[in-house]
């Protein structure tokens, strides 16, 4: 279960004295050991198993005021990924759809908030994320995170475009709020 990285990191398993790195040394085992069992499989030929997390974690303190907070890998794993690929773009977690339906040929235009990474439309690469009532933006000029709450900039590294930053996301912010009123 992937809930057995989060508190209270209780686990089943006890290679590490850490309980906080013993659980994901847990559930990297457990994700480790069904790979190993679908490799056994005729299916593996044909599979395509992506992960992705929703957030990261620094290991000795969590801060969502830094953004390597925001900073997640993603995974695509199976006998259908004909070559390895590291892909070093930024992406947000919502372009998976766009990605995947443009690698298998799918139109994906009933998705507005994901982009094809691999496109060639892809041309201004971006992060966006959420958190409690407020949002961090990242490109290539640096990243800006911004609460909504006391309605001030928390982190703008570097200051030279930061403006810029903020308003990219607060209009993106804005976007996605006038998307759920739709709803």
């Amino acid at each position: 279960m992937t809930l057995s990285s989060h508190e209270p990191f209780k686990v089943p398993y006890h290679r590490l004295q850490d309980d906080k790195q013993n659980s994901i040394a847990y559930t990297d085992d457990c994700l480790g050991k069904f790979i190993a069992k679908l490799k056994e499989t005729r299916i593996w030929n044909n599979l395509l198993i992506i992960c992705i997390p929703d957030h990261s974690m620094k290991y000795k303190e969590v801060d969502v005021h830094n953004p390597i907070f925001f900073h997640t890998p993603m995974l695509w794993l199976g006998g259908a990924v004909k070559k390895p690929l590291v892909v070093n773009k930024l992406v947000n977690q919502s372009d998976l759809v766009a990605t995947l339906l443009g690698q298998l040929g799918l139109p994906h235009q009933q998705y507005p908030f994901s982009r094809d990474v691999f496109s060639s439309s892809y041309k201004y690469p971006f992060v966006f994320s959420c958190f409690s009532n407020g949002f961090l933006f990242k490109d290539s000029t640096g990243f800006t995170m911004y609460d909504n709450d006391a309605n001030k900039v928390l982190i703008n590294k570097p200051n030279s475009n930061g403006e810029g930053r903020l308003e990219k996301g607060k209009a993106i912010l804005q976007t996605l709020y006038d998307d759920l009123g739709k709803r």
